[in-house]
């Protein structure tokens, strides 16, 4: 937090998170934060399997995925069924951390840009078709 503190000091006027993957973590930290005053952007990277979970959890520095998430990325299997729970764990930290956060950015990863408009959807994002380069998933963007 004392860097954190120093950045603002020196003119930081946002913060941006780590990709999220605990709203109880989240919460802890934007409990925090919100004496300094600056708006925060929640960081969302929705996972695409169990191996990308492991993989993120394990060897990114500073990255943590929390046991459950990875449980319930390893019981989704592979392929769609997996990109799509990936999808639905973005979208309850959104859901659950939303009146928080002045916004969020989204990393997708492997291609999987559509994922990033599917946790969007719910909030009124979308139109005409999205179909990732490698995925028969199709989602509405925005026009």
């Amino acid at each position: 937090m004392k860097r954190l503190k120093r950045k603002i000091d020196s003119g930081a006027e946002l913060i941006m998170t780590q990709p999220v993957y605990s709203i109880e973590t989240a919460e802890k930290f934007l409990d925090a934060v919100e004496p300094l005053g600056v708006p925060v952007l929640l960081g969302l990277c929705p996972l695409v399997s169990s191996r990308n979970a492991e993989f993120l959890h394990n060897e990114v520095p500073g990255m943590q995925v929390p046991d459950d998430i990875r449980e319930r990325m390893k019981a989704a299997g592979r392929g769609q069924p997996a990109i799509d729970e990936g999808v639905k764990i973005a979208k309850e930290m959104l859901d659950a951390l939303k009146d928080r956060v002045v916004g969020c950015y989204i990393m997708p990863q492997l291609g999987k840009f559509c994922s990033a408009l599917d946790i969007l959807k719910d909030l009124g994002y979308g139109e005409p078709t999205c179909k990732d380069s490698s995925s028969s998933s199709v989602t509405n963007v925005v026009s």
